[in-house]
């Protein structure tokens, strides 16, 4: 066992305004005064031309979480998300933000097949004609992490149908096209076309679904099912605005799957048309055999917390009746402190994704804290009109040791908060 190749960066500053330029999410020359917090192993950050440069030839998953915020309304066009190696782009998306709602949060994934010595960029770009003050605000994040123990990654390349029935997001009998990729065999497509993961062999692995939406009129609940096997594991639900669209809902999971286990991601708006936007995907990343992980999703709503209230999101004190569903391989979850104990000394990933609901327009802080003291505290803007809404973020716990307990808090500016069902944590231990 060893540290795996991996590189974390989460910047502390918002960027300069731009117009339609594209621009280098992670370059400090786009920003006045650029602090990050960022650690590598086995990549090679360069802050002055925002490039990941990695050291050995494999291949690579990458997710970004960005904050962004316009100044005014982009009308007939969205800002495109790009991920690129040596230059030339290999993944992309759009997504659009709105000023009515302030700072939002959209993530996004790929896997890519990189030698040793080529670079990762990413970078975002407002496609309209005229400028509207595109800004990438502080708290956006990116995870690099080389792939040893195989995947299977699905990616939308054309939009599904819209439907008001609930919906495979991933087979092509929901309209479009899907590509599948994968390594060297344990994680396939079931079947050609029909939109499931099947794990040949018992692996654990990370299971992330990146979902954009859009459909037109009104402004429902997207909802959308992470099933394994015909069991939910959970549903997740956003809002979608017609005046924001595509809209971005993740789930990140974590599991010890078996072999056969077949996982399907399914959405639904009941009385509005939805449909699956270009550069959506779901990815099973395998993970080391001995890998000490926990995942949480919880699957009730949290007493609602007063303005400036800061409440434990995964102990059962917060809730006046507490369901959650998860996985513990060595490391161990209590809910009753709503906290992980880690099980082995190393370096983990944190991967949070936050479904919260307002009674008025708040920030929100959302504090992980190790052994009792705030290690990151993100801020997340949720504006009352447009919610639940979903917030991620992907944070880093390096150097923790054997013993050491991580729980997870979050507190509102004005108004109530709550957090609602799928909210989710992963906590894994960075192993090759």
């Amino acid at each position: 066992m060893a540290l795996a190749t991996y590189a974390h960066v989460l910047t502390t500053t918002t960027s300069n305004q731009f117009g339609t330029t594209e621009f280098n999410v992670f370059d400090e020359d786009n920003y006045s005064s650029y602090t990050k917090e960022a650690t590598t192993n086995g990549i090679t950050y360069n802050s002055s031309t925002g490039e990941f440069t990695v050291g050995s030839t494999g291949t690579y998953y990458i997710i970004a979480a960005l904050q962004t915020l316009v100044g005014s309304n982009i009308s007939g066009a969205n800002v495109t998300w790009r991920i690129k190696l040596n230059g030339s782009e290999v993944a992309g998306g759009t997504f659009l933000p709105s000023p009515t709602y302030g700072p939002e949060e959209d993530t996004f994934q790929t896997v890519i097949n990189a030698t040793s010595g080529q670079s990762i960029t990413v970078t975002i770009q407002d496609n309209s004609s005229s400028n509207h003050n595109l800004t990438v605000q502080k708290n956006s994040s990116i995870f690099i992490y080389k792939i040893e123990n195989d995947y299977g990654l699905l990616t939308r390349t054309a939009n599904s149908t819209g439907t008001t029935s609930q919906y495979n997001v991933y087979a092509t009998s929901s309209g479009g096209s899907v590509v599948f990729e994968s390594g060297s065999g344990a994680i396939i497509e079931d079947s050609s076309g029909n939109g499931i993961l099947k794990f040949t062999e018992s692996k654990p692995a990370f299971l992330i679904h990146n979902g954009f939406y859009d459909g037109p009129g009104g402004s429902p609940d997207v909802t959308t099912e992470l099933d394994v096997n015909g069991f939910v594991a959970n549903s997740y639900v956003g809002r979608k605005r017609s005046d924001e669209e595509p809209r971005e809902i993740s789930i990140f999971s974590a599991f010890g799957f078996d072999s056969d286990n077949k996982v399907t991601i399914k959405s639904d708006t009941n009385i509005f048309s939805n449909f699956a936007v270009s550069g959506s995907s779901v990815a099973a990343i395998g993970l080391h055999p001995t890998n000490n992980f926990s995942w949480r999703t919880i699957k009730s709503n949290s007493n609602v917390a007063s303005a400036g209230s800061e409440f434990n999101i995964y102990a059962t004190g917060s809730y006046s009746s507490f369901s959650s569903f998860g996985y513990n391989t060595g490391s161990s979850y209590s809910s009753g402190s709503g906290q992980v104990t880690i099980a082995r000394d190393g370096d983990y990933i944190i991967l949070s994704s936050n479904y919260f609901e307002c009674s008025v327009d708040t920030d929100i802080s959302f504090k992980v804290k190790k052994n009792g003291s705030e290690v990151n505290n993100i801020l997340f803007h949720i504006d009352t009109s447009n919610e639940p809404a979903e917030r991620s973020c992907i944070t880093l716990l390096p150097s923790a040791s054997a013993g050491d307990t991580v729980q997870f808090f979050a507190s509102g500016t004005a108004g109530n908060i709550q957090a609602n069902v799928g909210t989710t944590f992963v906590i894994a231990e960075l192993l090759t």
